[in-house]
């Protein structure tokens, strides 16, 4: 009989990714979400035999009981607020980021089930300023500018002092899960370059550098976990590890440049001071908290993960983990399904330069039109 994996949050990308891979150590897979993806990637399959979906929200108690009942691990992936409209909805966000990771542990220790991994994110550590191989026990921010990674901070914490003789726990810190038909930021940034909107760059840092969470290597990351807090949880229980891919990091515009090239686009040209960037960014945040109009196109955590440089050691996986990225930052695949993807289904493509043009000659009639008035 296999033993049982619950994964809260398992209907998405990077569920479903997990459960592949939890499947491959052995394990049943029961996920509980409520809503399940259709992962459109070459060879991509789950074991329906090994399979158990459960249609709900991890607030749902008595789904909860149902999904973790007989598990020996719980992974929790379950978040909201990470981006978007849901990102200025700070009540929602602690209540299942926060609450949420609260109840699922208390029903862990409440069934048996031993193990529990938390997906979390650099966004516990990084805010506003450089962060250079940064190590996992790098100094928490006094303030965080995201509702979202002050909850992830908040929902760690308690995981990891939750570690203990009832259940051995662990989290891992992710940045920018990339990947081919990943939705929250592959899918995102290829759409805006195929359109033509991906024609500017900010940057606080000078040629601001980072590493992203490959799909692949960010879900064994999780099985290694698991198998961690079974063989050795003196060592990885109560701990939190980075999980980034390896080798030298990267630029954060230039990162995409394969894609771009790929999609028939040109390289961000049009500089935009930082400031201008956030500022603007915290004015529409501001606007739509207030108004409920205008959903920003990217919150203040995003801006500054793109401008300002955030890297991070790995050394501690590597270690304690066994964790081995693979095909680190290898955009290969993610080019093929994105020309297959955008040739089946075509999108507008804007004339950036054109825009930009009409806007600075409406602007400038409009400047002369009032001069002209104004004198007379």
């Amino acid at each position: 009989m296999h033993q049982r994996c619950c994964i809260i949050g398992g209907g998405g990308y990077f569920g479903q990714h997990v459960a592949r891979e939890m499947q491959r150590e052995g394990f049943h897979t029961v996920l509980l979400d409520l809503a399940f993806v259709d992962v459109d990637r070459d060879g991509f399959i789950l074991d329906e035999r090994k399979l158990t979906r459960i249609r709900g929200s991890l607030l749902d108690q008595d789904l909860l009981e149902k999904a973790l009942k007989k598990s020996s691990v719980c992974i929790h992936i379950a978040a909201y607020g990470m981006s978007g409209a849901p990102a200025m909805d700070p009540g929602k966000i602690f209540e299942v980021n926060v609450h949420g990771t609260m109840i699922a542990l208390q029903w862990c220790a409440k069934l048996n089930v031993k193990k529990f991994v938390l997906a979390s994110s650099v966004g516990v550590v990084f805010t506003n300023k450089e962060l250079v191989d940064s190590p996992e026990d790098s100094p928490k921010p006094d303030r965080y500018y995201s509702h979202y990674s002050e909850s992830k901070a908040d929902a760690e914490e308690f995981v990891l002092r939750a570690n203990g003789a009832i259940v051995q726990t662990c989290a891992l810190r992710f940045r920018g899960i990339f990947g081919p038909g990943e939705p929250r930021s592959t899918t995102r940034a290829a759409e805006a370059i195929a359109q033509g909107l991906y024609f500017a760059k900010f940057e606080k840092s000078h040629n601001a550098l980072t590493q992203f969470s490959g799909v692949d290597n960010s879900a064994k990351a999780m099985a290694l976990a698991v198998k961690g807090l079974f063989m050795q949880p003196e060592v990885v229980g109560g701990q939190a590890y980075t999980i980034v891919d390896g080798g030298d990091p990267v630029s954060s515009w230039g990162f995409w440049k394969p894609l771009i090239e790929t999609l028939g686009q040109k390289p961000p040209t049009l500089r935009i001071p930082y400031f201008i960037v956030i500022w603007g960014v915290y004015l529409n945040e501001l606007l739509y908290f207030f108004t409920k109009l205008l959903v920003p196109p990217l919150n203040q955590l995003e801006v500054n993960l793109m401008a300002i440089t955030n890297t991070y050691s790995i050394e501690k996986a590597r270690r304690d983990l066994g964790y081995d990225p693979q095909n680190n930052h290898d955009l290969t695949e993610v080019c093929e399904y994105y020309q297959r993807h955008f040739l089946a289904h075509p999108v507008h493509v804007f004339d950036v330069p054109k825009i930009l043009t009409h806007i600075a000659l409406f602007l400038a009639s409009l400047l002369m039109a009032v001069l002209f008035f104004y004198f007379k």
